[in-house]
């Protein structure tokens, strides 16, 4: 997974990587994270380090977004990808197009984030 943190030009490296998958032809996932968040650790410890999840993510471009902190950049980036609290993970086509539809607020078991990985193309 590669992290970035608020304040280091979040936006310029969401699009360089969404140009990157639609270039690959890989989907993305990100998880919107904060080093407060509860639940987003137990993410990290159960569900990231499934081994179904981890084969599955192999197809990916795996990102997570480290939100802890906000500024204006964040801000904005949290009302393009319809974010309301964290964590939330968000899925990007191969085309690039943000799959709004399919993002996960809140805990997901290993099990089923598998099944919404495997229905992202």
């Amino acid at each position: 997974w590669t992290v970035i943190h608020t304040g280091e030009n979040v936006q310029a490296f969401l699009d360089e990587k969404i140009a990157e998958a639609q270039r690959t032809g890989q989907p993305i996932v990100i998880d919107f994270w904060a080093t407060w968040c509860k639940i987003c650790h137990v993410l990290d410890k159960k569900v990231w380090v499934d081994p179904g999840v981890v084969a599955e993510s192999a197809r990916f471009i795996t990102l997570k977004v480290d939100a802890t902190e906000s500024d204006a950049e964040m801000e904005a980036i949290w009302r393009d990808f319809r974010i309301s609290g964290l964590p939330t993970v968000v899925f990007i086509d191969s085309r690039g197009k943000i799959l709004h539809g399919k993002s996960v607020s809140g805990f997901l078991a290993a099990p089923e984030m598998l099944v919404r990985m495997q229905s992202i193309r």
